[in-house]
């Protein structure tokens, strides 16, 4: 299955203010480094799209997905993903016998997560990344959320939390 690649090279920052965050990234969706217990986490993902030629209906697909977005129709002879569902692990295109399953490599974001004293799964609420460069943009718009709302060692779901996850995605709006 394909992930998303990130250049290691490519770009670097630094910022200095009172608030720290703390990011997380892995290449799979299988989030073994628990990118999602991070301020801001990124994980690869994929986004399925379904080809009807090469489908038996055999249902792998749909027994196969954590989340119950596929739908195998064998009588209608067709398949329905949901795709307010689809976590984008691709488990139906590694698993799909007749290659049925094709896929798009992105990135899956999360915001907010906490490990320690305060146990919290960051939130997932934008669409798949599939650009490098927009990628960079969320990071630097989060970024600049938090040094503007945040208090000195404030975490960034405690500030999201005070400050409202509304505002927050409503900022995010406007780079996608």
């Amino acid at each position: 299955m394909p992930s998303a690649p990130l250049a290691s090279s490519t770009r670097s920052t630094s910022r200095t203010n009172s608030t720290s965050a703390k990011f997380g990234s892995t290449g799979c969706h299988n989030n073994c480094l628990k990118a999602e217990e991070n301020d801001f986490g990124v994980k690869g993902g994929v986004e399925p799209k379904w080809a009807a030629d090469n489908c038996t209906f055999c249902g792998v697909c749909e027994a196969v997905c954590p989340e119950k977005a596929i739908t195998v129709k064998a009588d209608e002879g067709k398949v329905v993903l949901d795709a307010e569902k689809c976590v984008y692990c691709g488990k139906c295109i590694k698993s799909c016998p007749t290659d049925a399953w094709q896929g798009r490599a992105g990135f899956v974001i999360s915001f907010g997560g906490l490990y320690g004293n305060r146990i919290a799964i960051g939130r997932h609420f934008l669409p798949i990344v599939f650009e490098e460069e927009k990628l960079y943009e969320v990071v630097d718009t989060t970024l600049a959320f938090f040094e503007q709302y945040a208090k000195p060692s404030e975490r960034f779901a405690n500030c999201l939390d005070r400050v409202g996850w509304d505002k927050f995605e409503q900022e995010l709006e406007k780079i996608l």
